[in-house]
Formats: C-alpha cells, structure tokens, sequence
C-alpha cells in the first residue's frame, strides 16, 4: 500500500475512534441522569411520579369526555336523519300542493 492509502485509512480510524467516543459521552451523560444515579433524591422522584399518575388520570377523564361526546354525537346524528327524512316529506308534500295549485283554472280562483 501507498503511503497516502495509509494516511487515509489512519484518517477514517480516527474518525470512526472520534465518534465512538462522543457516543460514549452521550452514554455516560445519560447514565449519569439523576433519575437514573442511586442517590437521587427520592422526593423529586416521586414527585415526577404523582405528576405523571395525575397527568395520566387526566388523559383518562379526557377519554371519557370525548367517548360520552361520540355517543351524544350519534344520538344527535340519528335524530338528525329523522327531522331531516321529515323535511323532506314536508317539501314533497308542498311541491305537490304547488303543481295541483298550477293546474287549477284561473277561473275557479276568481
């Protein structure tokens, strides 16, 4: 091999040996994360943890909400379907009252 083969193989090792590193200060850092170090302190720990508990029934309730919401959106839906099937009778209804009118004499309406 060519000395510049060498030299550019060399360069990709110590990339590659660069980012390894930097991966393993990330690692470290995170390890390092006082949820996860043995003297955390508890009181935070379990302070984050009732929030999250609280946060979470919220989420539920909100479920609830929204699953009441859909049911009361069927309902609404269903009557909906009614009043507008009647609707429409009602207009045909009228439009058949409209052409009997049309055929009446003009003398009878006099």
């Amino acid at each position: 091999m060519k000395s510049a083969e060498w030299m550019q193989m060399l360069d990709q090792l110590q990339t590659a040996l660069n980012q390894i590193s930097a991966d393993a200060e990330q690692q470290e850092a995170a390890l390092a994360s006082p949820l996860l170090a043995d003297d955390a302190d508890t009181g935070k720990f379990e302070d984050w943890a009732q929030k999250l508990d609280d946060a979470a029934q919220r989420l539920k309730e909100c479920e609830a909400y929204v699953a009441e919401a859909g049911k009361q959106a069927e309902n609404a839906q269903g009557d909906l379907v009614v009043h507008e099937e009647a609707f429409r009778q009602y207009q045909n209804r009228l439009k058949e009252f409209r052409q009997k009118l049309a055929n009446v004499p003009a003398v009878a309406i006099e």
